[in-house]
């Protein structure tokens, strides 16, 4: 059996993040070991939160990991609580990789969403996030922290972007992006969940290869969580077979079902996706 290392925040309420990624990918037949990187009550989303920083607790749990030998196949990176952890993590990624140069990373850039970035999000934060896509065999960021990653207008990329009338168009734009991004890394890039009024968008970018782009009809409203669900799910599965576009695919098509699902049980937005009981229709 594959080990994952999930290295998230942990809400106790709400559906995201670590308590996501621990099912989805226990479902698909890894044995997940998690990294908190903050503990919250609940995710933000909610009127009230209390959340505990695990910034200071980092590099000892790191190092206990070390000296005990534990090593990991996979390592999925998602929200950071700040720049001092991303430095952390930069120097334990490295020593992994020389112990285990199979070592697969993959980092979803949690930073912001709808052209905005996230509290306590700051330029410090964004380079540090540059500096450890550098390491990254995939990064998987939304169209809004691809921008600032790439340092492009976000605003003109989406005004550009409806502008387009056919597919080469949204392509010619979409890759002066990746452009940007591939300066970064020499890994793979998938740029996730671009809004095309009724349809979303996956755009999946590899060296030597043409960029595709992967088309879902939305099926509700906006939820918290769906990234890390998409994350997961295409983790999992491209460890398995490798095949970076299907895995999009599988991901993207159970987040929408999952979507769905949700809006069917009535379920409030807030509470993120239901996704517990249609495990089984990954």
């Amino acid at each position: 059996m594959k080990h994952i290392a999930a290295i998230n925040d942990l809400s106790g309420v709400g559906r995201c993040s670590i308590s996501v990624i621990l099912p989805v990918l226990s479902y698909m037949g890894y044995c997940v070991n998690p990294v908190p990187t903050a503990i919250l009550s609940n995710h933000t989303a909610f009127p009230y939160a209390y959340s505990v920083s695990l910034t200071e607790s980092l590099k000892p749990y790191l190092d206990a990991w070390d000296k005990n030998g534990f090593q990991q196949d996979a390592i999925l990176i998602g929200y950071l609580g700040s720049p001092e952890q991303a430095d952390v993590l930069y120097q334990f990624l490295t020593h992994a990789r020389e112990k285990n140069p199979e070592l697969i990373i993959i980092l979803d850039p949690v930073m912001g969403d709808h052209g905005r970035l996230y509290r306590n999000i700051t330029s410090r934060y964004i380079d540090s996030m540059r500096k450890l896509i550098r390491l990254a065999d995939l990064c998987c960021p939304n169209l809004t922290e691809a921008a600032f990653l790439s340092d492009l207008d976000y605003q003109g990329i989406t005004y550009a972007l409806t502008q387009c009338t056919s597919e080469e168009g949204r392509k010619m734009v979409l890759n002066a992006m990746f452009s940007g991004l591939s300066c970064l890394t020499e890994g793979k890039i998938v740029v996730t969940g671009i809004d095309c009024g009724e349809l979303y968008q996956n755009a999946v970018w590899q060296p030597d290869a043409e960029l595709q782009i992967l088309y879902n009809s939305k099926s509700g409203a906006g939820r918290p969580g769906t990234g890390d669900l998409f994350a997961s799910i295409m983790t999992g599965d491209y460890l398995e077979t490798g095949d970076l576009v299907n895995s999009v695919k599988r991901a993207a098509d159970f987040v929408a079902l999952s979507v769905k699902h949700s809006e069917e049980e009535a379920l409030a937005p807030v509470f993120g996706v239901q996704f517990e009981d249609i495990l089984s229709r990954i």
